[in-house]
């Protein structure tokens, strides 16, 4: 699962609008919805700051977006598609 996917599953299981999430979280609404469905990537700040928005422990977060920071990472390189 991707981060932006996991902080839409977490948002939506607590019955959060993105706009309630955003609000808290002090982030941009266009960006939440852009880090949701993957076409940007979330900082560290920025992690932090959406984790604590919906009550969750860091280090939950954290896993999904190195993960996505690895992933991003690895497909920046030119023989990434070869190895897969």
């Amino acid at each position: 699962m991707h981060f932006g996917e996991k902080i839409r599953q977490l948002r939506e299981d607590i019955g959060l609008l993105i706009l309630e999430l955003t609000a808290k979280a002090e982030i941009d609404t266009a960006l939440l919805s852009k880090i949701e469905r993957s076409n940007r990537v979330a900082t560290f700040q920025q992690v932090i700051s959406i984790s604590n928005a919906l009550n969750i422990k860091f280090k939950e977060l954290i896993k999904f977006w190195l993960a996505n920071q690895i992933t991003q990472l690895i497909l920046k390189e030119p023989n990434a598609k070869e190895v897969s």
